[in-house]
């Protein structure tokens, strides 16, 4: 129940409107209905049908077409209806004057028609904005009501999880494909180094422009050219190491806590949720009985200790201090920091540890990808369906996942089935 104090601020803001019947409409022939502001999506509609009809209690005429509810009001002496629409978007209707109505020109290839369109100057237009406007306020106040009513732990039960999986999963391929290019071109263009026709047509290339200098000197140029290339490619490995460490720590979040839902469960979700990931990995992987579940959890461990957290961090800490030391300048508070290569060395990841940890990454995905029961879950998870939280809806799920190509069938004729709901076809 919506608390009677809410009702009233919320009733407050929009005084003056008011519930009116259609049969009112019979002398007003010269109008018609006509959209103000279409396809608006901030608030959602389903927040603006909670504010306009169970809270301002206005009637649900019900269904229309492609539309689930309308309804009809009067604000400041216009007639308006708002009716939902596909994918979450709202229509704000008015009750048209001629006058209020104008043609704009629209071109349609090499076709010249015309589209109408209501006047902005128009008082029924300036109208909707602030009804617009009243509507963006009501939901904010409701919206505050929402979260604290919802955010109960014994509620979460009923709740589901959205699916984020393709979405890191993309921006982990993306910076993938970015370190494994950069590795291949730094292994080419060293291994080329080593070829003297590839130094001396190298140098040829610039050596017009220094055709001043003797043979000497252009081949030093030629070092300086070759290993400041070198260094941007080290440099770009590490940059995408960085990156892929991140976007994968944030993926293996998500798996964890997913695959946890689908599990014994010997705690509740929400304190499985505070966990470090190191305890729930070993609560989500029988890392005691696969040492290749054992190996990689204590690769990833080295790992995120080694870059991702220092990295993540700023690099502060101690070892981000500097002493003013007499004769020798700056000085770290241990001179054995600067063999800490993330701090100090002038690339944070060498190219061996750029590719261990990138092949590190990939060996865990693999596995899970190939393993039941986890390659059900992840199959489930590419099809982007909420997954929930409630035990019974996800033994409902895991029922279904006697035969991998079987299951896959079953989620392809469920994302037809939604599809055609969220497009509102029946």
């Amino acid at each position: 129940m919506i608390e009677k104090e809410l009702r009233d601020k919320i009733k407050n803001i929009f005084f003056g409107l008011e519930d009116f019947k259609l049969e009112s409409l019979k002398n007003k022939d010269n109008k018609v209905f006509r959209n103000i502001l279409v396809k608006m999506y901030d608030p959602p509609a389903y927040i603006v049908k909670i504010i306009m009809i169970d809270i301002l209690n206005l009637p649900n005429f019900g269904r229309e077409d492609i539309v689930l509810w309308h309804t009809y009001f009067k604000f400041r002496n216009h007639y308006f209806k708002i009716r939902d629409y596909k994918f979450g978007t709202w229509t704000l209707i008015g009750l048209i004057d001629n006058e209020d109505i104008i043609k704009k020109p629209l071109k349609i290839g090499d076709i010249i028609a015309s589209k109408e369109q209501i006047k902005e100057d128009s008082i029924i237009y300036k109208t909707a904005l602030i009804l617009k406007k009243k509507i963006k306020i009501a939901s904010k106040l409701y919206n505050n009501y929402f979260i604290n009513e919802m955010l109960d732990e014994k509620k979460i039960e009923n709740y589901f999880l959205f699916s984020s999986y393709n979405k890191l999963l993309n921006i982990y391929e993306f910076f993938k494909n970015k370190l494994k290019k950069s590795i291949k071109d730094l292994e080419k263009l060293k291994e080329k180094g080593k070829n003297e026709d590839f130094r001396v047509n190298f140098k040829k290339s610039f050596e017009k422009e220094i055709d001043v200098l003797d043979i000497k000197s252009k081949y030093k140029i030629f070092d300086i050219e070759f290993n400041t290339e070198k260094a941007r490619l080290r440099r770009a490995n590490s940059n995408y190491t960085f990156a892929l460490i991140s976007i994968f720590f944030s993926l293996l979040e998500f798996i964890l806590e997913s695959f946890y839902l689908f599990g014994p469960r010997p705690k509740e979700f929400v304190d499985f949720k505070k966990e470090y990931w190191q305890n729930k990995f070993k609560i989500v992987f029988p890392i005691n009985t696969n040492k290749k579940l054992k190996k990689i959890y204590d690769n990833l461990g080295q790992i995120k200790k080694k870059y991702r957290n220092p990295l993540i961090h700023g690099l502060t800490g101690d070892i981000n201090l500097l002493i003013p030391l007499s004769g020798a300048g700056l000085v770290p508070l241990s001179y054995e920091y600067l063999t800490d290569s993330v701090t100090f060395g002038l690339t944070e990841i060498s190219l061996k540890n750029c590719y261990e940890i990138k092949e590190e990454f990939e060996s865990f995905l693999n596995l899970l990808n190939n393993m039941e029961p986890y390659k059900y879950y992840l199959l489930y998870f590419e099809f982007e369906f909420p997954i929930p939280i409630n035990r019974n809806k996800i033994l409902e799920i895991k029922n279904q996942m006697t035969s991998y190509d079987e299951f896959k069938e079953e989620l392809i004729d469920r994302t037809k089935y939604e599809d055609m709901i969220r497009n509102r076809e029946f």
